[in-house]
């Protein structure tokens, strides 16, 4: 019997091969993981876009109990199931964990220690004090700033439980200085459901403010006060400030990175603006630009009242407002 060897080489050749790392890379194709960091990025994505549209209002702090699940998260990172019972499992309790987000961001929780409340009243050291110079310095809190007709400098009220106000105050010539700030507790990792200070000024004496936040809401209302002088250096922040005309002149400075910035200006003031910034939006109103970087309204020179401002932001969105 004669074979033909060419004929059985080639039949040899033409059969498919089969390799351990061919059925290895289909079993271990689903990774859960790569769905956990994916899904969550989309949730968190979601949530941003419903808080700008103004649909749900998120609460950023209540998020940070949550640190836990960056541990889980690693540890499913690494994990790859073959079998589908347990993939279901797994589905499911990583659906469970988002929801737990989504509430948590929204809702808030009600697993926190209790809230403390502490108040403050500064009151004139001497009499010879004519204008008060006060500084607000806090971290992840929402902030409030407004004024009233009163005898003390200042009032003010923080609300928390992971943070304690504390306050010093001085005298240099005819100025007292009067610092405010919170401190934070050792219980910092379990986060707070609420986390405020409301502060309240006196209309009655001049005014210089130096605001310094960190991922805060701020709002701050001195339309009524004796404002001549406003510094706000800031983090990732909302920030709403209402400016008045009791002060022939007020001078702006704000220094800020990722934030939202709303300077709300009265309609008989003019107002100059020197801006530097990186990738920001700005609505102006009536300003003009004069120069590069620079900003007027058309009434500036001959206004009575005047406002300069210089802001220095980063990925920012700006506007001024006349009210």
């Amino acid at each position: 019997m004669v074979v033909d060897l060419d004929e059985k080489e080639s039949t040899v050749e033409s059969e498919p091969i089969k390799t351990k790392s061919s059925n290895h890379s289909k079993t271990n194709g689903w990774h859960i993981g790569k769905i956990f960091w994916g899904l969550l990025l989309i949730l968190v994505g979601g949530l941003l876009l419903a808080n700008n549209f103004g649909l749900i209002s998120v609460s950023w702090n209540n998020l940070w109990q949550l640190w836990p699940l960056a541990v889980i998260a690693a540890g499913l990172s690494v994990l790859s199931f073959r079998n589908m019972i347990w993939r279901i499992v797994v589905t499911v309790f990583v659906l469970a964990i988002l929801g737990l987000v989504a509430w948590v961001a929204i809702y808030g929780t009600s697993f926190n220690s209790p809230i403390l409340t502490r108040d403050i009243t500064v009151n004139k050291i001497s009499d010879v004090v004519k204008q008060a110079d006060v500084t607000v310095e806090v971290g992840a809190t929402k902030l409030t700033i407004g004024t009233s007709d009163q005898s003390s400098i200042l009032k003010a009220k923080l609300e928390s439980d992971i943070v304690s106000l504390e306050n010093s105050s001085v005298i240099r010539g005819e100025k007292q200085q009067v610092t405010l700030s919170t401190k934070t507790s050792n219980h910092w990792w379990r986060g707070g459901i609420r986390n405020s200070l409301d502060v309240d000024i006196s209309r009655n004496i001049p005014l210089s403010l130096n605001v310094n936040i960190g991922a805060s809401d701020t709002e701050i209302d001195m339309a009524k006060s004796k404002l001549r002088e406003i510094n706000i250096d800031a983090g990732a922040s909302d920030i709403n400030v209402k400016l008045g005309s009791l002060e022939s002149a007020v001078a702006v400075s704000i220094d800020s990175g990722a934030s939202s910035i709303v300077l709300q200006v009265p309609k008989n003031s003019g107002v100059q603006l020197q801006f530097e910034g990186g990738l920001s939006s700005k609505q102006l109103s009536d300003l003009g630009e004069t120069s590069d970087g620079k900003y007027e309204s058309p009434d500036y020179t001959k206004s009575l009242n005047k406002i300069t401002v210089n802001c220095k932001i980063g990925v920012s969105s700006f506007a001024i407002e006349r009210y």
